[in-house]
């Protein structure tokens, strides 16, 4: 499920992919903003893990796949 809104606005993005039907922002704080059909309340915080660096991201289709800094690989898949 999504977490709250958050303040998009003063996030320094330094990462973006697009999907079919949603895309992702990545912030320099490790935060992976989602924007697009599946989100409630544009744009949503869909990752904000502190033990997990994020180094990749890509979108496509109905999934966002996550490539983290120690070679973790993380899907989600939307319906």
């Amino acid at each position: 499920s999504k977490l709250a809104q958050n303040n998009f606005s003063y996030a320094n993005i330094v990462d973006i992919a697009a999907g079919k039907y949603h895309s992702v922002a990545l912030s320099e704080t490790n935060k992976l903003y989602e924007f697009g059909r599946s989100v409630k309340f544009s744009p949503a915080v869909l990752f904000e893990k502190k033990d997990w660096t994020i180094k990749q991201i890509c979108a496509g289709g109905n999934a966002t796949i996550l490539l983290t800094e120690d070679m973790k690989v993380i899907l989600y898949y939307y319906y």
